[in-house]
């Protein structure tokens, strides 16, 4: 049985002002908000709308995230008067940018407060010599340049600019230690041209 599901409040024109995620009876209940209000129910019970039902909770806090990414909050110009972004995150931070503000701060005080750098460049290193790690980073690599092209191509030319000299110094070497194959594939290329030419010729 799936026990966890999304639902949305829906107004009289049919669009929706709250988007959650519960269990049970959770979507038929009052709902407190920080500022000592409540959410309202809708009378018509027809106007609570359960959106979808997941097997797992992050599943559901995912799709609650999304939907309320799709019709946006009052705060910020849409819709729904959520006061949180979804996915079980705090009502202190109102927008994306303070939660990952105060992620990144937590972070750093854990790090300098709590973590051996050692230890940590320790299990760094053990983890780039693992090669199951080296090829999860490979693909998320790929994954990250495939979805920002233009933010790869801005990044490559920047790093050609600043290494120009030493690329230029790669390819002349490499040109050199390459020279006499890369003329070999010429007159190959070269005799194969004028051999099917002349064939064409005489047919």
């Amino acid at each position: 049985m799936q026990k966890y599901y999304t639902y949305a409040y829906l107004r009289e024109n049919g669009t929706p002002y709250y988007i959650g995620k519960g269990t049970g009876r959770r979507a038929y209940h009052s709902h407190p908000r920080v500022n000592g209000k409540k959410v309202p129910l809708p009378k018509d019970k027809s106007k609570i709308l359960i959106l979808k039902r997941f097997d797992d909770e992050q599943s559901a806090f995912l799709h609650e995230t999304y939907m309320i990414y799709l019709f946006g909050r009052k705060c910020e110009g849409g819709l729904l008067l959520n006061l949180t972004l979804g996915g079980g995150g705090s009502p202190l931070y109102k927008t994306d940018e303070e939660r990952k503000n105060a992620i990144r701060k937590s972070s750093l005080k854990y790090y300098h407060e709590k973590v051996d750098k050692n230890v940590t460049k320790l299990s760094r290193r053990k983890q780039r010599e693992d090669p199951e790690y080296r090829k999860r980073e490979r693909f998320l690599e790929k994954e990250r340049r495939k979805n920002n092209p233009e933010k790869e191509v801005e990044k490559r030319r920047k790093r050609y600019e600043k290494n120009k000299e030493l690329v230029k110094q790669k390819r002349r070497e490499f040109y050199q230690k390459n020279k006499e194959l890369e003329k070999q594939k010429r007159r190959e290329y070269y005799q194969r041209t004028k051999d099917n030419q002349i064939a064409n010729e005489t047919q």
